[in-house]
C-alpha cells in the first residue's frame, strides 16, 4: 500500500524554468554581461555554487558565494512573488492526497528560501 508520494519541485509542481531565465537575464544586465546560449547550456543541471564558481571563471565575477546567491535568492524571490504558478493540477492533485492521508515529500535541490516560498504559495 502507498503510504507517501515524494514530488520534486522544479517542473512538477512549479513551472520555474522560464523565471530563473528572468533571474539570470536580470542578473548579466546587472553585471553589463549579455547570456548567451553556449552559457545557458552550461549551466542545466547544476546546483547554484557551481554556476557561481563557472561564472567567476568564465565572467570573472568577485565576492564570496553566499553573497552572490543571497543577492540571486532576492532576485528570484522577487520574481516569484509576481509570476510564480503551480503547475496545471498540481493544487488538485495535492488537496487529494492530502484527503486520502497519505504523506507528502518535497525533493529538491533548490536553496531553502526559495523551497519555503514555494510551499507557502502551495498551501
Amino acid at each position: 500500500m502507498i503510504s507517501a508520494v515524494i514530488f520534486d519541485m522544479d517542473g512538477v509542481l512549479i513551472d520555474s524554468e522560464p523565471l530563473w531565465i528572468i533571474m539570470e537575464e536580470q542578473f548579466f544586465r546587472a553585471h553589463g554581461w549579455t547570456v548567451t546560449p553556449e552559457y545557458r547550456k552550461k549551466i542545466m543541471g547544476l546546483l547554484q555554487p557551481e554556476v557561481i564558481e563557472l561564472l567567476r571563471r568564465e565572467y570573472g565575477l568577485v565576492g564570496t558565494t553566499e553573497e552572490i546567491m543571497a543577492e540571486r535568492m532576492r532576485s528570484l524571490l522577487a520574481i516569484y512573488e509576481t509570476r510564480l504558478e503551480l503547475m496545471v493540477g498540481a493544487r488538485s492533485l495535492l488537496e487529494r492526497l492530502l484527503a486520502s492521508h497519505l504523506r507528502l515529500g518535497l525533493a529538491t535541490s533548490t536553496a531553502d528560501p526559495i523551497v519555503q516560498f514555494v510551499l507557502l504559495v502551495s498551501t
